[in-house]
């Protein structure tokens, strides 16, 4: 899974620094056309073509015994239980593809988050990094510091770090170092976090490109939350650095313009897929 998504995110890099200087609302109509394309030639040759034209032969058939004996009670249940029947083996038909479908979207849509979610830092810009510890540490006790990658001694300013445990019943664990940073030079940063000599690293992107990949968490062991912040490795259930999140409250860029209307990407994405589908779908010569 490290190789796909690396593989993917060189490929992602290298499609969006063409696309750099282009509009939010084009890029994302690009993108979404072709992957609504590539997903109905996907559904085209996972599915039962012949057994949905079945179904649909069937569909339209009843729907017309609806209309012509609507005076005829009983043929008119008979014909509405049919066409429910119909309805349920068109899903059928189409969790197959949709199964096929799933892992490369979800791949797809992770990759896309991290441009359209979040805009990179600017110069100047403060933020917030935390990093949550493991129950082998106790973040008021550790010795914790920072170390920077790829910048010169004056290019990242620490203006604050604190320390905070609180173990309570009535409320989540916290067991977390938290530092506030200024950014006063553009570039790929690495900051690397220590704690008791244990090490861990966050990027972190100062640009003026919007499309610059942005990712808020340097994940923990949970399988789920690796599936979804794939960028910069996990880390492993024994480690004393768990999670790496910036705080990018401040720096979502979720919705695009779009005839005048600031509409979250994701749902743009899926209008225009389906649109894109729709529009195609006569000519690959699909039955959905």
């Amino acid at each position: 899974m490290n190789t796909i998504n690396s593989i993917l995110t060189t490929i992602f890099d290298a499609c969006f620094s063409i696309m750099e200087s282009w509009p939010g609302w084009l890029s994302l109509t690009v993108w979404s056309s072709i992957t609504g394309v590539v997903a109905l030639y996907i559904y085209k040759y996972t599915s039962n073509q012949k057994a949905i034209g079945q179904v649909r032969d069937d569909i339209k058939a009843n729907l017309l015994a609806v209309k012509l004996f609507k005076e005829e009670l009983g043929v008119t249940l008979k014909a509405q239980g049919r066409i429910f029947w119909a309805a349920c083996r068109l899903l059928w038909h189409s969790l197959i593809p949709l199964a096929v479908m799933m892992i490369p979207m979800s791949l797809l849509v992770i990759q896309m988050s991290f441009r359209y979610e979040w805009r990179p830092m600017q110069v100047g810009e403060t933020i917030l990094l935390r990093a949550e510890l493991g129950d082998d540490k106790i973040a008021t006790d550790v010795d914790a510091n920072l170390k920077f990658t790829g910048a010169s001694d004056d290019a990242v300013e620490i203006q604050t770090q604190h320390a905070i445990f609180d173990d309570f019943e009535d409320r989540p664990k916290r067991n977390e170092v938290i530092w506030q940073l200024k950014f006063n030079a553009p570039g790929r940063h690495l900051v690397t976090v220590s704690i008791d000599g244990d090490e861990a690293s966050k990027e972190i992107h100062v640009s003026a490109n919007r499309y610059a990949r942005v990712s808020p968490v340097r994940s923990g062991a949970a399988f789920l939350e690796k599936a979804i912040y794939p960028l910069e490795g996990s880390a492993a259930s024994s480690d004393s650095i768990q999670r790496i999140e910036l705080d990018l409250i401040n720096l979502s860029k979720n919705e695009t313009l779009i005839f005048g209307f600031n509409i979250h990407w994701v749902i743009s994405f899926l209008i225009i897929s389906i649109i894109a589908a729709l529009i195609v779908k006569p000519i690959l010569k699909v039955r959905i």
